[in-house]
Order: C-alpha cells, then sequence, then structure tokens
C-alpha cells in the first residue's frame, strides 16, 4: 500500500518588513526539521513536493537533496490567499478562520474562499499523483489551513477550527493513496506510529 504523507512547514520567524510567503523558519522552526528528518517515512517516499512558499520549500529541499529524492515547489499547493486582510501580527484572525470554515463559498475579509482553495489545491495534488507509479510513496509539505480543508474533504467532514488549532507545525499525516483515505491524524514529531508503505 503506497502511502501519500502530508505534511505542515515548520515554524517561522515573524517579520512585518516582508511578505508572509517569504519568511524564515524560527530556531523552533529548524528544530522541528531536524527532527522531521527522523521521521520514519522518507526511505519510502519516491518525491516530495512543496508549496512554492519560502518556509515549505527548506524541508522539502532538505529532505530531497539528503536521500537523493526528486522535489520540486508547485505554487497551487499553497496557502489559502489572505493578502487582503491579515491580522496585525500578520496571524490567521480566529474569527475570519470560523467563518471560512463555516461559509466555503464566501469570502470574509476578502479571502480566497475555502471551495477555491480546496479546488486547486486538489487539482494540483491529483496532477502529481497521476505523474506516478502507483505503487510510490510521495509527501507534500504545504499550510494549515489549506491541509485542514482537504484533510476534511477526505474525511467527509467539514473543516474546523479546533481541528485547524489544534493541528501542530511540522506534523505529518499519512493517506492511503489508493483510495485517498485517512490512515492517521496530523502527528508531531517523534511521529509515533506514522505507518509506512506495506511490502517495502
Amino acid at each position: 500500500m503506497a502511502l501519500l504523507y502530508l505534511i505542515r512547514h515548520p515554524h517561522t520567524r515573524l517579520d512585518l518588513a516582508r511578505p508572509s510567503t517569504d519568511w524564515d523558519l524560527s530556531e523552533t522552526g529548524r528544530a522541528q526539521v531536524a527532527a522531521l528528518l527522523d521521521a520514519p517515512c522518507w526511505p519510502h517516499v519516491r518525491a516530495v513536493y512543496a508549496s512554492a512558499e519560502h518556509k515549505a520549500m527548506i524541508p522539502a529541499e532538505m529532505a530531497a537533496t539528503r536521500d537523493g529524492l526528486t522535489w520540486r515547489p508547485v505554487a497551487p499547493l499553497g496557502e489559502v490567499d489572505r493578502r487582503a486582510y491579515v491580522a496585525p501580527d500578520q496571524a490567521p484572525d480566529e474569527a475570519a478562520v470560523a467563518a471560512f470554515f463555516a461559509r466555503p463559498e464566501a469570502s470574509p475579509l476578502g479571502w480566497e474562499t475555502a471551495a477555491a482553495a480546496l479546488s486547486r489545491f486538489r487539482t494540483a495534488l491529483e496532477g502529481l499523483l497521476a505523474r506516478h507509479a502507483p505503487e510510490e510513496s510521495l509527501a507534500v509539505v504545504s499550510h494549515g489551513l489549506v491541509l485542514s480543508l482537504y484533510e476534511a474533504h477526505l474525511r467527509g467532514e467539514p473543516p474546523s477550527l479546533e481541528r485547524w488549532r489544534a493541528l501542530p507545525f511540522c506534523a505529518i499525516a499519512a493517506v492511503e493513496r489508493g483510495l485517498l483515505k485517512p490512515v492517521t491524524d496530523f502527528l508531531p514529531a517523534p511521529y509515533a506510529g506514522l505507518p509506512v508503505p506495506e511490502g517495502v
């Protein structure tokens, strides 16, 4: 059984002088990457894809370079576009997030809608999966809001503020690739219980 590993990017360092898409990792984030590289999935992964945001590309490139894997950034795997409004500290406002999840076709504060974000993420991911043989396991590094939308979609559940809030940085969720069926929730380091593909 091949697996798709969904990974949230590491913790970042606040820098209000730069767009959040360009933020670098914090010291906490760098420690999270070190732990991520010890996760049991990497010997079984054939390729790594990431959003085109700096904080997602860093761990993808590090894992791929170390293990000799194919990797590349894919812009449609990026986070929900919130450039029209962000809170003063550049963090998502929880009231806006709750409205974003509750009304998928609406645009709280000018954000990209949940329906649009999920659609472009799904389309991009399905295109990447189609490029690989069914027995190949893959990893994707992306972001909290869009991963929350996608995980809820796979589970046939509405996304929720509570599940988004509980999603740790650098957490990994395993999905059965063939059926696109979640195997685990998002697991933090040291990734106890993270499965590896059967028969390898």
